[in-house]
C-alpha cells in the first residue's frame, strides 16, 4: 500500500461512522468490469494472500489486498473465518489488522475478491469424527426441531441429525430432550453426524 500513498483514486463513500469519526470508502464500486479484470490480474483462486482489514461488520470483514501497484477490495464472510462458529467478528479483528487468507472466488457484481481464513487450516471435524464410528450408540441433546428432522448436540461442537423419515410415527421430540441414538452416517459436507433413534421396541412401521 505504500506505493499508492499520495496518489489520486476514484472512490465512493460506503459508510460514515460518527462514533469513531471514520469514513469507509470503496474503490471497487466505481470500477467497470474491464477495470475490475485488470485489478485482479495475477490473482488466482486458492492463492494465499496477506490483506489489511478496512472495516469490521457483524457479517464479515472487508479488506484491501495489495496486488503489485494496485489494491483490490476483498471480503471475508463470517462463515469463512473459522471452522468453529464465530459469533462476534469485532472480538477477533480490528481495522488495520493484517490477516492471511486464501482466495476462494471473485464477486464480479460487487467488484471484490472473496476470501477464506479457515481454508488455510485443517478442518478439525476430520479428527472429531474418529470418535463416532458407524453403529456407535450414544446420548445426545435435542437442539432444534426442523421440518426435515431433528438437530442434535453430540458434544464438542459436533452436530447430529435424525432425518424425519427415520423417526417412528409414535415418537416425538422437543428441544432439550436427552435421546439415545446410533451413528448411521458421517455427513462430511454438512459437517454433522447422521443418526437414528435407538428404540427399546422397534415398531413395524419403522423404516
Amino acid at each position: 500500500t505504500q506505493n499508492i500513498i499520495g496518489s489520486k483514486i476514484k472512490a465512493i463513500v460506503l459508510e460514515v461512522d460518527r462514533a469513531t469519526r471514520k469514513i469507509i470508502f470503496s474503490q471497487s464500486h466505481v470500477l467497470n468490469q474491464e477495470d475490475f479484470e485488470k485489478e485482479i490480474k495475477g490473482i488466482k483462486t486458492g492463492q494465499k494472500v496477506t490483506a489489511s482489514v478496512t472495516n469490521v461488520t457483524p457479517y464479515g470483514i472487508f479488506v484491501s489486498i495489495p496486488n503489485g501497484e494496485r489494491v483490490v477490495d476483498g471480503f471475508l464472510h463470517i462463515s469463512e473465518i473459522s471452522w468453529e462458529k464465530v459469533l462476534d467478528t469485532s472480538s477477533l479483528y480490528n481495522t488495520g489488522d493484517s490477516i492471511e487468507a486464501a482466495i476462494t472466488g471473485f464477486d464480479k457484481e460487487a467488484r471484490r475478491v472473496n476470501l477464506s481464513v479457515k481454508k488455510l487450516k485443517t478442518d478439525p471435524f476430520d479428527e472429531w469424527v474418529k470418535n463416532f464410528p458407524l453403529d456407535k450408540k450414544l446420548n445426545a441433546t435435542v437442539l432444534k426441531i426442523l421440518s426435515t428432522g431433528v438437530l442434535l448436540d453430540l458434544g464438542d461442537e459436533i452436530e447430529g441429525f435424525i432425518r424425519k423419515e427415520k423417526i417412528p410415527p409414535n415418537v416425538s421430540y422437543k428441544a432439550g430432550d436427552l435421546v439415545n441414538v446410533m451413528v448411521s452416517e458421517i455427513d462430511s459436507k454438512r459437517r454433522r453426524i447422521a443418526a437414528v433413534p435407538v428404540l427399546l421396541e422397534k415398531p413395524l412401521t419403522y423404516r
